[in-house]
């Protein structure tokens, strides 16, 4: 399987006798893969490095710098989804669970494929947020007001007007 390291599995058959030639050949054989099997998990390492970093900057909601839009629990369960994508769990001859990197993994496209449900609920909410804000807005503005009557000036007003609003006082 690509996923595992490479074992060193001589082809002999019982009773045969091994030249020291091929013995050598077929360790240099298991050291070049062994080699070329580290090489790749690092490669894998680095890539899924580099998306995560990727995917943060992509997504402020999983920045944790980013104080403003930052989600913990958003970005807890993305990780740990991650986590599980980037690593392949497997068992050796032993029964012993031996966890390596995920070769085939496709970050970016596993982040996208996790944030698309959630940013299409935020805009979902938004929307009907807004919706909202608009209705109510909408039937204020469809609502009467108490409009004052606009009052007469001093000198429109008759004498008996006058009195009644300011009074009379007695010398």
């Amino acid at each position: 399987m690509e996923h595992q390291a490479p074992t060193y599995d001589p082809q002999v058959q019982a009773g045969e006798e091994i030249t020291p030639e091929r013995y050598q050949g077929d360790i240099n054989q298991a050291a070049n893969q062994i080699v070329d099997w580290r090489l790749k998990q690092e490669r894998a390492v680095n890539k899924i490095e580099r998306d995560a970093a990727n995917a943060i900057k992509k997504y402020p909601e999983l920045d944790p710098d980013n104080k403003e839009a930052f989600n913990q629990e958003l970005s807890d369960a993305v990780t740990e989804a991650v986590e599980r994508e980037a690593l392949i769990t497997t068992y050796d001859r032993n029964g012993q669970m031996v966890k390596t990197v995920n070769l085939n993994a496709n970050i970016d496209k596993f982040v996208d494929k996790l944030m698309k449900p959630y940013k299409a609920s935020v805009a979902r909410e938004v929307g009907q947020v807004s919706e909202n804000i608009a209705k109510q807005v909408s039937e204020a503005a469809l609502r009467p007001t108490s409009v004052r009557k606009q009052e007469k000036s001093a000198q429109d007003k008759t004498l008996a007007e006058l009195e009644a609003e300011l009074g009379i006082v007695n010398s």
